[in-house]
């Protein structure tokens, strides 16, 4: 079974119908089914709520969003250290990213996480870490 990151844009991608929607749903189901097995971080879920509230979202549909999430089938939550916030100013310094994807990068690397499911092409830039934007 492959372990996956899932970036917090596949999930907005789905639960907003964006572009991408059938790939979001292909990467989705794969977890869910038990093909893949799916991890997040807390910063997934800022990141979420963030999203949604800067988008004026009623607060009753953005906890219908966190709720999806956190109930998805066969995904897990990776805990930060105080190790993660050194090694995401350390990605971030080094490779450019926005420090929320610095994050989620220095939780991978901490956890041995090798693949991102993503639909921004700046996790590219990262040596070691494989980027897939669609299943």
């Amino acid at each position: 079974m492959e372990n996956i990151y899932i970036d917090t844009n596949v999930f907005l991608v789905f639960l907003k119908k964006e572009e991408n929607f059938n790939h979001a749903k292909a990467i989705l189901q794969k977890v869910a089914t038990g093909n893949g097995r799916g991890f997040i971080s807390p910063f997934t879920l800022h990141e979420l709520l963030w999203v949604l509230e800067k988008e004026r979202v009623s607060c009753e549909k953005a906890i219908s969003a966190l709720d999806f999430v956190i109930h998805h089938p066969n995904l897990s939550f990776l805990t930060p250290s105080t190790n993660t916030f050194y090694s995401a100013l350390d990605i971030k310094r080094k490779k450019g990213l926005k420090i929320a994807d610095s994050l989620h990068v220095a939780i991978m690397l901490e956890n041995n996480i090798k693949k991102i499911a993503s639909f921004d092409s700046d996790f590219d830039r990262i040596e070691g870490i494989d980027r897939v934007s669609g299943a």
